[in-house]
């Protein structure tokens, strides 16, 4: 099974970021782009797992939410990952107070690595995926740098819960299945 910890955004915030898919589609550089339903904050990817460890993970993230009441963090901004001059992802921002997003990304890091997972390199940046860039040309990547240069206010999100995902590889993209969700506070 390979599965990650994701938050769940609404319809409205899918609409919203489907609309900046769309005028990144329009710049014309080669790319894949996640299906609407797909769009999600990801907390933590742990891979390929054996089905045999699937209670454990949930047990882990039940414990790893308590503590936390409900938050809103802002869908803003646009970017790109690792840099405009190479971009290979570009992504809406989540920008929130208190960073209890990455409070629960550390919690999720301590209860996952009773289990053996590793803990990421990496420090953790919320985002959301808006494309893969496969390939761009200078002037689309100066019209990539322009696009995340504008001012981008997509919405507001109230975090309540995370979700633990499958993600299933396909030829024509992932398909990710909900597994169960965790309630903050319990």
């Amino acid at each position: 099974m390979r599965l990650f910890v994701a938050v769940d955004l609404p319809e409205n915030i899918k609409d919203a970021l489907s609309e900046k898919a769309r005028e990144l589609k329009s710049i014309g550089f080669k790319g894949s782009f996640p299906k609407r339903e797909n769009y999600h904050i990801t907390l933590k990817f742990l891979g390929e797992v054996e089905k045999d460890k699937l209670e454990d993970i949930k047990i882990a993230l039940k414990e790893a939410v308590k503590g936390f009441s409900p938050f809103v963090v802002s869908i803003e901004g646009m970017g790109v990952f690792p840099a405009f001059k190479r971009p290979k992802v570009v992504w809406a921002g989540v920008k929130e107070r208190g960073n209890l997003l990455e409070r629960i990304f550390f919690r999720i890091e301590e209860e996952l690595e009773k289990l053996g997972f590793k803990k990421e390199d990496k420090k953790f940046s919320p985002h959301i995926t808006l494309t893969r860039v496969k390939w761009a040309a200078d002037a689309e990547k100066r019209r990539i740098f322009e696009l995340c240069s504008k001012e981008h206010f997509i919405g507001d999100l109230k975090v309540e819960k995370i979700a633990l995902y499958e993600s299933t590889l396909h030829p024509e993209g992932a398909i990710y299945k909900r597994l169960e969700e965790f309630y903050l506070g319990g």
